[in-house]
């Protein structure tokens, strides 16, 4: 249904809740995706074997997660906004070193109060000024990225 609404079929996969069970990997390779969100495991993508081939496991960091943290955590807008600051400059400079995943999902339900908002908005102004040195991007460019070097031989 959503390739015919969409005009492809998914590419990925990411469980409620990120919850899985220990054959998601092989039905989600099966079914012909090629990439979970559900190992919160690294900051890079990780090549996953299963019995249908392969599966890359997407960095989904859920400490910068609007859900994790606002909602979970219960951590006041502030706090959360300066742990993104923490985490995107901490990972930036790591990344000089090996290029990383800074992974920021947000949900409108949660961040898009006028409370959560206003302490945001600095953030975002943070990621755009360093847009010459970050690529801002969604899951599935990631996949093809990492598909192609791993075919080259570089991963």
């Amino acid at each position: 249904r959503i390739a015919a609404e969409e005009g492809n079929p998914p590419l990925g996969w990411m469980s409620p809740w990120v919850n899985q069970s220990a054959q998601t990997p092989d039905l989600l390779a099966e079914a012909g995706l090629r990439y979970t969100l559900d190992w919160p495991m690294d900051d890079q993508p990780i090549r996953m074997q299963t019995a249908h081939g392969p599966l890359w496991a997407l960095p989904y960091a859920r400490p910068t997660n609007d859900i994790s943290a606002l909602h979970g955590a219960r951590m006041p807008p502030r706090q959360w906004v300066e742990t993104l600051f923490d985490a995107f400059d901490g990972m930036l400079e790591m990344s000089r070193r090996r290029p990383l995943v800074f992974n920021l999902s947000l949900h409108p339900y949660l961040i898009g109060h006028a409370h959560r908002l206003k302490p945001f908005r600095p953030f975002l102004e943070h990621l755009a000024a360093h847009r010459r040195e970050v690529w801002i991007t969604q899951p599935r460019h990631i996949l093809k990225h990492v598909e192609a070097l791993n075919h080259a031989g570089l991963l």
